[in-house]
């Protein structure tokens, strides 16, 4: 393995240099993965739009004969989507968005583990990495109720959210951690911290590297009463993706991030316990650990990282044991 002074940039005649990723690669990247988003919600539509009207038609309400009466049921009629229906859609959107970047990528020859960052990492980032997720999930519940304070959260959509993530029996449970705690993190991270910041630090350096793809990422998300702890989790995200060269760690945090959520949720729903609310926000015996563990956390992280040589170095990401200059 090379090392960080052995690491040199293509001459313009090598034809390895080829293999570099461009902004048209990546727009087509983006229109794929938009196109697949609405393939599949275009699909899930469709089934669920038949299973209303199987049960419609098994319960007399239509005739399919009388298409003056069908259309006039479908001009009324609620949808009705079951719930298990509901999370599975949710599964679905969530994991093919992840198939386009894989295609592309593999049709142009192009290795994954470079362009994806899935350079393996020590346990003890990993580690460092679930502290800093946990830290942030409360400090952004704290923000969240700050912000409520100022925008108080619409109760329609609050309550659409909690909903959405409600465990009411264990196939609940196994969809909507799989979904949440697993496959989220992972197409995520994997798109934006590892192919999109990748490349903006490359043409960008890294400051705007990791600025642009958090705010993008926040954007995307379309909660702007969110949009502030989402935005912060985005930035240090992106640092320890740039400090250690792999996507790992951040997969490994905003896992840990959205599994307690879930657990919070569910454990407590409106009703939160004393030791966790202090007059509508998080206690200050939850918060001053939590802040405590985002920084130890981060700051160990970034300590084992560069004792290991690994990732970024310079304000360019120029050095580093790990940074293929060729691709």
């Amino acid at each position: 393995m090379l090392g960080p002074s052995e690491h040199k940039p293509l001459m313009p005649g090598n034809p390895q240099g080829n293999s570099q990723l461009t902004g048209r690669d990546i727009a087509i990247i983006a229109l794929l993965t938009l196109g697949m988003i609405l393939l599949v919600t275009l699909g899930a539509s469709l089934l669920t739009a038949s299973i209303q009207v199987y049960h419609a038609l098994q319960e007399g309400k239509i005739d399919l004969m009388d298409q003056e009466g069908l259309m006039e049921w479908a001009k009324t009629a609620e949808p009705n989507i079951p719930d298990k229906v509901e999370k599975l859609i949710q599964f679905l959107i969530v994991a093919s968005t992840i198939v386009p970047t894989w295609w592309y990528l593999k049709k142009r020859n192009l290795s994954l583990k470079t362009h994806l960052r899935l350079h393996p990492v020590p346990l003890s980032l990993l580690g460092y990495s679930a502290l800093i997720g946990v830290g942030l999930s409360l400090i952004g519940s704290e923000i969240a109720s700050l912000i409520d304070m100022v925008a108080p959260f619409p109760k329609d959509l609050f309550d659409g959210m909690q909903n959405s993530i409600a465990m009411n029996d264990s196939l609940d449970v196994v969809l909507l951690v799989v979904t949440v705690a697993i496959a989220t993190p992972i197409t995520e991270e994997f798109l934006f911290r590892g192919l999109l910041q990748r490349w903006l630090e490359r043409h960008r350096g890294v400051t705007s590297g990791v600025l642009w793809t958090s705010a993008i990422f926040a954007a995307i998300h379309t909660i702007p009463y969110l949009l502030i702890p989402i935005l912060i989790m985005a930035v240090i995200l992106g640092a320890i993706v740039w400090r250690a060269e792999s996507v790992w760690p951040a997969v490994v945090a905003h896992a840990a991030a959205n599994g307690l959520d879930l657990i919070l949720v569910n454990a407590f729903g409106e009703t939160q316990p004393e030791w966790f609310d202090f007059h509508g926000h998080v206690s200050p015996w939850l918060l001053i650990p939590a802040l405590a563990a985002l920084i130890w956390g981060t700051r160990q992280f970034f300590a084992t990282a560069q004792a290991m040589g690994l990732g970024g170095h310079g304000p360019k990401g120029d050095s580093g044991n790990r940074l293929d200059t060729r691709a």
